[in-house]
């Protein structure tokens, strides 16, 4: 083995007699068993179609609010948002909480639209009533201005950012 000075020196060593460099061979097979790791799981993830909402099962008859096809998995008004967009880079709510506050919400943000969707419980459930809740929509907020977005511009909005509301990943 040659130390970064140019010495040679025994494998066994655990230092240059030179200038002092201490080695760890522990280390380069930590280091290699990491990578291969990594590796491993980068191309898991290249061959990852589970999580593909295009491959998702259409139940027969299962309908959004306009009458578009949605999957089984898609359950209230929250599951059709990451459904049609993906995945949020916000995904919080207060169904949580301790103390629970009097009205339950939920919010989900798409960063690079500056949009953040505002959900409470639906489904004719109560305060007193467990997770997990039925989502309603309650608003969109505009997160540059941190102003609800009106109902007048709601389709003008969604048709520029993000576009994924208008359509539809299952045809």
């Amino acid at each position: 083995m040659t130390c970064g000075c140019g010495r040679a020196v025994h494998s066994s060593a655990k230092f240059c007699p030179q200038c002092g460099r201490r080695f760890h061979p522990g280390l380069r097979i930590l280091g290699w068993t990491g990578v291969a790791v990594f590796g491993l799981m980068a191309i898991g993830q290249m061959f990852d179609t589970s999580s593909s909402s295009s491959s998702a099962p259409v139940i027969e008859g299962a309908k959004d609010s306009i009458g578009r096809p949605v999957p089984s998995m898609v359950k209230d008004d929250a599951d059709l948002l990451v459904y049609r967009c993906g995945m949020p880079d916000v995904d919080d709510s207060a169904a949580y909480n301790d103390p629970r506050p009097p009205i339950v919400t939920r919010w989900i943000a798409y960063r690079r639209a500056h949009l953040k969707w505002v959900y409470i419980v639906g489904g004719g459930a109560t305060i007193e009533d467990p997770s997990p809740y039925v989502w309603t929509a309650y608003g969109l907020i505009n997160t540059k201005t941190n102003k609800a977005v009106l109902a007048g511009t709601l389709k003008s909005v969604l048709s520029s950012r993000p576009p994924c509301m208008l359509k539809n990943p299952v045809e």
